[in-house]
């Protein structure tokens, strides 16, 4: 059928969640029919599906979230490779949240590093359009990138992988409140103030 529309949404009113044919089909565990439909050259593989929830003072919330998001948070390797490999897949798509009159977003890369999956992290971090300089912003506000993210974390592996990326940005500078006061750190300096000896060898190795 020519005109048939593979991106349609489907809104089930009740749930206030709205759907679409590539969401269902990786839900269900369908792999022939989610590969048939990535193989659509209408298919939009970056489309926003939302879920609508009530917040506080009788506001409303929701989240726009993409199929790669919702893989990775499924630490789905097999559907996140697939999606990778797919020419128009946008890699640094941000999943939002609107949230309490509040903006949250996160990218995919650190949707990864903060549920520390490795594999999909190195996965993320091969993609040629990466950006490995992303940054996540959190209900206070403040705009966290990969490489803090991964500091706070003390992870070494994902933040040897994100260092040793030809495009890492090393001396940016996250500012933050610690003990009511405010610090504007680089990364180096934010792992010696917080005692991260391991890291600190890191980034002087």
């Amino acid at each position: 059928i020519p005109n048939i529309d593979v991106n349609f949404k489907s809104i089930n009113i009740e749930s206030q969640k709205a759907r679409t044919s590539l969401f269902y089909a990786y839900r269900n565990h369908n792999f022939k029919i989610f590969t048939l439909l990535l193989e659509n050259e209408q298919i939009d593989v970056n489309m926003f599906y939302y879920t609508k929830f009530e917040g506080n003072n009788g506001t409303f919330n929701y989240i726009e979230d993409t199929i790669l998001i919702e893989a990775i948070d499924d630490n789905d390797y097999k559907i996140i490779e697939l999606l990778l490999s797919h020419p128009k897949i946008d890699v640094n798509l941000k999943r939002t949240c609107f949230y309490d009159n509040k903006i949250l977003y996160e990218s995919p890369l650190q949707f990864a590093i903060d549920r520390e999956y490795i594999d999909i992290f190195k996965l993320l971090l091969s993609h040629p359009k990466i950006d490995v300089n992303t940054s996540k912003r959190d209900v206070d506000g403040c705009e966290i990138r990969s490489l803090t993210s991964a500091i706070d974390l003390s992870n070494k592996e994902i933040i040897s992988g994100l260092i040793s990326h030809p495009n890492i940005d090393i001396d940016f500078i996250y500012k933050f409140r610690d003990d009511d006061m405010i610090y504007n750190f680089n990364p180096f300096i934010y792992s010696v103030y917080y005692n991260k000896i391991g890291i600190v060898e890191l980034f002087i190795n």
